[in-house]
């Protein structure tokens, strides 16, 4: 975890002489914590991380997570109770006059603390060393983020056999989060989508009684926790045959994805990807109706940071994940969005969700 630590000093706009990454209770808990640490298991409320520039980072942890935390080879303080936590980091910032904080992830109290201990210190914000170290990810990210997405492209393949005329949103997310956990994930990484008909037209509808009826869009958007790591994918079913008009929005959402995949490398930037998605579907007769961004990062957390959009400035770096979802909503009708995670590479992105889409699949 060296390199991660040292990915987020190499980022910093301003120098500081360590760094307080600390969790409080669910759901404040920094997911820089693990990033850094590399714990794959364990809540960790009330830890702490104290990073450093030149040497191994102290890892600060209640009596109830010192067994979840062996076996990493961590620098490793047990505090038995939360009032001697203040001399501790006493002790881990001792003669630091700079001390950066992960300011969207911290509370309040978790800052007093700080504060009470080294009072003379100047707190420095370094959220944005944390983002830009954390929005590219190494390998072993990769290849976790893989197992993730590999139990969602396999639910995807599956969908068809149990998805039918009928069947109610809440049943087919039920069945959806049955199987994620029943193939390999600790949870889902979000409250599953399952809509149908006109619920199908608000992206983040997630789920009710409604049942499914011939003519009519079946959306599932959908994601798998495999250790620390997530995924997410989208997929849109039509129940019976497809009318022309429907067959018409799914074409026109998948040949946007398409465009978008094929720009997801290395030295582009994502807003011209945006651009160029939003272009298509607007050369269409559903101009206007892509009414969200193309994509968001995706690691440690479900929306990691980055963000793909014409107004955001997101270079393409090689490692990093984003999504590539484009959508077509018709209020009152129904919606199409298809979804999938990549990696971006030099050459060409990597898909990480492998499941059916090249047409729409009727049920």
């Amino acid at each position: 975890m060296k390199d991660r630590v040292k990915r987020i000093f190499d980022n910093l706009e301003v120098d500081v002489d360590a760094i307080y990454i600390r969790n409080s209770t669910e759901p404040i808990v920094d997911k820089t914590f693990f990033y850094v640490t590399g714990i794959r298991s364990g809540l960790f409320e009330s830890s702490t991380a104290v990073l450093y520039p030149d040497r191994e980072m102290e890892v600060i942890v209640p009596p109830l997570e010192e067994t979840s935390a062996q076996g990493y080879g961590l620098n490793l303080t047990v505090v038995p109770r939360r009032a001697e936590v203040g001399e501790h980091l006493k002790e881990a910032f001792k003669g630091c006059k700079r001390i950066g904080v992960n300011s969207p992830e911290v509370s309040y109290a978790a800052v007093r603390d700080l504060q009470k201990a080294m009072p003379k210190a100047k707190l420095v914000d370094v959220s944005k060393a944390v983002l830009a170290a954390r929005l590219v990810k190494d390998e072993e990210e990769i290849k976790a983020t893989r197992k993730a997405c590999r139990v969602v492209a396999r639910i995807a393949k599956e969908i068809p056999d149990f998805l039918e005329e009928g069947i109610k949103e809440v049943e087919v997310a039920a069945e959806i989060n049955h199987r994620m956990q029943k193939y390999g994930a600790l949870e889902p990484s979000f409250t599953t989508i399952s809509s149908f008909g006109r619920n199908s037209a608000e992206p983040h509808y997630t789920s009710g009684n409604k049942r499914l009826k011939k003519g009519q869009f079946a959306l599932f958007d959908y994601g798998a926790r495999v250790g620390r790591y997530v995924s997410d994918l989208t997929r849109t079913f039509s129940c019976g045959r497809p009318s022309a008009k429907m067959q018409e929005m799914y074409d026109t959402v998948l040949e946007a994805q398409l465009i978008g995949i094929d720009m997801m490398v290395a030295g582009n930037n994502g807003k011209d990807v945006h651009t160029a998605v939003e272009e298509h579907i607007n050369g269409t007769k559903f101009k206007d109706r892509f009414i969200h961004s193309t994509g968001h990062s995706i690691g440690l957390s479900v929306h990691d940071g980055g963000v793909i959009h014409s107004l955001i400035d997101q270079p393409l770096e090689e490692g990093m994940i984003f999504t590539v979802e484009p959508g077509v909503y018709l209020p009152g009708y129904g919606g199409v969005r298809i979804e999938d995670d990549v990696v971006v590479r030099k050459g060409k992105a990597e898909v990480l969700t492998k499941a059916p889409k090249k047409e729409i699949i009727s049920v």
